[in-house]
């Protein structure tokens, strides 16, 4: 046993010294596993996705790098050569020390350095021309160093993509990600592994992926692949995500995708129609104005539904079916919705909507224990159905007597409230009250609907 390893330590040691490809030399042959293993070891050590030692003072050596370019005098040690890419992207550094650094004192022949480079930009990767210069020197060197371990890996094609900083390693990425089954195989086949699954690069890729790739499987893959992980280290891009898919379901109309969505964006990002979740939805990396619209629509949808299965379990009249046919007519124009139960309401929707997303209010105790309340907006109103024969109220959006951030209300509140309109539920068999309150939408909202639409 100690013979062998001894013998396979050696070859290690030869293989690396021989600047081989030692990872696919060892797997090929590998025939036990004590040579995977110690294959996984030295990728570990001396792999591209681990990160390099710093060995130095980086705001010393950048203060003396900063020196040197002033013709200071000084030199550095081979140490300080070493650590130069890690203060490429410092603050304080601009392109002409960047470039003055790269070019005169970084010296791409030598493995490790080369190495410290491409996990440098890779890593601080920024689809900015400022950085041009790193992009033609890799790319010259990788035409010129046929030997190198990324030779395999990185083929130098990819590199020649005009001048503009490794755009088509970026194309390679993506379309190993329509090839593969999730984002970590595609990564891994760049040797990407390690602490650059997260890296810059990799973030800025996924993001053009899902803005602009048109394969919807692969999305809905890598998306469920990050889910399970609960989206660790790729929180800054989950936005980007959720807006894609947001529209691609959709336009699928994906019942289970929509769900999983709903539930999604509710725990990461919370309810857009919250003043405090506004940053977090319409941030610098945020999702667009049309997904938000889609995902309000899906929280009225999902509000409508759950108030009428509410209604269902708990009020005696079946008119209230009638109400439901109508309020879907105008599901498109509903920006904003708010369920309130009373305890024992509050109660079966736990039961009989515990796989749903469930965002309501409550009914204090001066309400019917099994009352509900569908507080929406539509145009500059607010309005409330109320369960259990209740009257449809309506008010200038401004003087509602309740607010969709509120946590609790009460049926006084609203009927002793003044209202613009309120409406009594009549003869909902011969869509009575349902004329009249789409003559009043159409007059006050400009929203025209008929019978053929809501009867």
């Amino acid at each position: 046993m100690k013979n062998e390893l001894l013998v396979t330590l050696k070859r290690l040691r030869n293989t690396v010294a021989e600047g081989n490809s030692y990872n696919r030399i060892l797997l090929e042959d590998a025939n036990n596993s004590k040579i995977k293993i110690l294959s996984m070891e030295m990728e570990k050590k001396y792999g591209m996705g681990v990160k390099p030692k710093v060995t130095t003072d980086l705001v010393a050596l950048q203060s003396k790098a900063i020196r040197i370019y002033k013709n200071s005098g000084e030199t550095f040690s081979n140490s300080e050569i070493s650590n130069l890419p890690f203060i490429l992207y410092a603050k304080g550094t601009n392109f002409d020390l960047f470039n003055f650094l790269l070019t005169k004192h970084i010296d791409l022949r030598r493995e490790t350095r080369l190495r410290r480079l491409l996990f440098i930009y890779f890593y601080n990767y920024a689809d900015s021309r400022e950085t041009t210069a790193i992009a033609y020197k890799i790319m010259l060197h990788f035409r010129n160093k046929q030997e190198n371990d990324f030779k395999s890996r990185f083929h130098r094609k990819m590199f020649v993509y005009k001048d503009n900083l490794f755009t088509s390693a970026s194309k390679l990425l993506m379309n190993r990600l329509y090839q593969q089954n999730g984002l970590r195989g595609a990564i891994e086949k760049l040797a990407f592994n390690g602490i650059l699954e997260t890296s810059r690069f990799v973030m800025h890729t996924l993001k053009e992926y899902y803005k602009n790739g048109s394969n919807d499987n692969r999305k809905y893959k890598i998306f469920d692949e990050l889910s399970k992980t609960n989206f660790l280290g790729y929180e800054s891009v989950l936005p980007t995500l959720l807006d894609s898919l947001i529209i691609l379901t959709d336009k699928n109309n994906d019942a289970e995708w929509k769900k999983c969505l709903l539930k999604v964006c509710h725990e990461k990002l919370g309810d857009p129609r919250l003043p405090l979740n506004q940053t977090r939805w319409n941030g610098t990396e945020g999702v667009s104005q049309k997904a938000q619209k889609i995902y309000l629509k899906w929280l009225a949808n999902n509000d409508l539904t759950l108030f009428f299965k509410i209604i269902d379990e708990t009020a005696t009249d079946r008119m209230w079916r009638y109400r439901d046919k109508f309020w879907r007519a105008y599901l498109d124009y509903i920006v904003n919705t708010k369920v309130f139960f009373g305890v024992d309401a509050q109660r079966i929707a736990r039961q009989v909507a515990k796989d749903e997303l469930l965002n309501y209010g409550l009914l204090d105790y001066s309400s019917e224990s099994n009352h509900s309340a569908f507080l929406f907006e539509i145009g500059d109103y607010a309005f409330c159905e109320w369960s259990h024969n209740g009257r449809l109220y309506i008010w200038r959006r401004d003087k509602a007597p309740v607010k969709f951030y509120d946590n609790k209300t009460n049926k006084a509140k609203m009927s002793k409230s003044i209202c613009v309109e309120s409406f009594v539920h009549s003869s909902s068999n011969t869509y009575s009250w349902q004329k009249k309150v789409a003559e009043w939408l159409a007059k006050n909202c400009g929203i025209r609907k008929s019978r053929f639409d809501w009867g």
